[in-house]
């Protein structure tokens, strides 16, 4: 799929229904031995020790991916919990990881401050799961901007196809992207969600979905910072401690 697509380079985030990451570890030699460098992003118990993320870092492991899943956490309670990794977050610190959040956006405002003190990047996932189609009416939405207004704050422009619209290139939903796109462009970042697992709706091809930049967005030098500059500053420029 990255062959047909022209991508040199690529990013697998662990899957939730592994819970060993070599899963993803052997995707990423499998990528590597097509010619397609690639890095990760793992699942881990907050528990585990740096002698193992060391080991997951020399592998190419830039991240850890955490689910706040909605029924799992009473609402109002969510920093608080969150504030549970905090101990994980300074051992990732050092490595140059960051923490990508899966989080629906009715619960951005409880975690904003949270987000906004932590000491690495935070990538939320799949446009933060605000409603993109009633941009102007969702609370979430207006919150996602001000946590890209944070230096640490960045955005997955992923998982269109899960949103109110069809088919691409989903138009309903261009408004509230292009405006992410004109206030953030320095910290967005694109993925195709591929292979779409748990995904009920009219399948798109991953073509489509990288040609919706260009839909989003005229302007070429935009582009190459959100599909190359952006991804090179945060998966494939750090290094170990």
């Amino acid at each position: 799929m990255l062959q047909s697509l022209g991508i040199q380079r690529a990013v697998l985030v662990q899957p939730t229904i592994y819970r060993d990451n070599q899963v993803t570890l052997d995707g990423m030699d499998v990528l590597r031995a097509a010619g397609i460098d690639a890095r990760g992003i793992a699942l881990v118990d907050p528990a585990v020790d740096s002698p193992e993320i060391a080991r997951l870092d020399a592998a190419g492991i830039r991240g850890v991916r955490i689910h706040l899943r909605e029924a799992s956490v009473p609402r109002g309670q969510d920093a608080r919990i969150m504030k549970q990794l905090d101990p994980l977050i300074e051992r990732i610190g050092p490595f140059g990881w960051h923490l990508q959040l899966h989080v629906h956006g009715n619960r951005l405002q409880g975690l904003r401050e949270w987000v906004a003190g932590l000491p690495v990047p935070v990538v939320l996932d799949h446009f933060g799961r605000v409603d993109l189609k009633r941009a102007a009416q969702d609370p979430g939405y207006e919150v996602l901007l001000r946590m890209l207004s944070e230096q640490n704050c960045w955005v997955k422009l992923s998982a269109v196809n899960r949103f109110d619209d069809p088919t691409p290139p989903y138009p309903s939903l261009r408004s509230a992207v292009q405006e992410l796109i004109a206030f953030a462009p320095d910290r967005l970042l694109w993925g195709t969600d591929w292979p779409h697992s748990s995904f009920k709706g009219a399948m798109p091809s991953d073509a489509a979905l990288l040609d919706i930049l260009a839909y989003w967005t005229a302007d070429a030098s935009v582009r190459h910072r959100i599909l190359v500059a952006n991804p090179e500053r945060l998966y494939f420029s750090t290094r170990t401690a």
